[in-house]
């Protein structure tokens, strides 16, 4: 099982996390992909040491650490402390990760939490996602399961009833999701539309 792929490994192969290790490109496929143990307490440290580089930018009470390896911090007030657009800073921050810890990141930005992971999952390296833009980001989001909190499980559910993509999602009266999933069904449409 492969737990966590390289952002750049993502990009040039299209792999994901969480997929099996026989469903990677052959040797031949991708002569430079490789594949690695993982070492527990290695990657406990990194996430430690991620975080403390966090805290040079953003108070405590502004990181929320969504797992080991995914954080949000809220810079809505004071990205301009340390550069001149959002862009500037996420790049800042992303080379005092590299610079300090050899590790290579991913970046989303958004006007809502939503915003900013959907970026960050569905882009590479660095992307600004905005309410304007949904129509151009969230509702081309190639299959169901890449928009956060859709696992195959809902996204299997939702296809049965004849929404395959996120735009139908976005499309579907919201009394018919909330039929069929519950409150999960009013959270699934907020988000089709980017809202957390």
């Amino acid at each position: 099982l492969i737990m966590a792929a390289s952002p750049l490994a993502k990009k040039k192969y299209n792999l994901h996390n969480v997929m099996r290790a026989r469903n990677l490109p052959s040797k031949k496929e991708a002569p430079d992909l490789m594949l690695v143990d993982p070492h527990m307490n290695l990657y406990i440290k990194r996430s430690m040491q991620v975080l403390d580089i966090f805290r040079k930018y953003a108070a405590d009470e502004d990181i929320h650490m969504y797992s080991i390896d995914e954080g949000m911090i809220d810079m809505t007030t004071s990205w301009k402390l340390f550069g001149n657009d959002p862009y500037n800073v996420a790049h800042k921050i992303q080379k005092d990760i590299h610079d300090t810890l050899g590790l290579y990141t991913t970046c989303g930005i958004g006007e809502n939490p939503l915003l900013a992971k959907l970026a960050m999952d569905n882009e590479a390296m660095v992307a600004f996602w905005h309410y304007i833009d949904v129509p151009d980001t969230i509702w081309r989001i190639p299959k169901l399961e890449d928009v956060w909190g859709i696992n195959t499980r809902t996204a299997n559910h939702l296809r049965r009833i004849g929404i395959n993509n996120v735009y139908q999602l976005a499309h579907t009266d919201p009394a018919i999701l909330k039929k069929e999933f519950g409150i999960i069904g009013e959270q699934l449409f907020a988000e089709s539309w980017g809202v957390d």
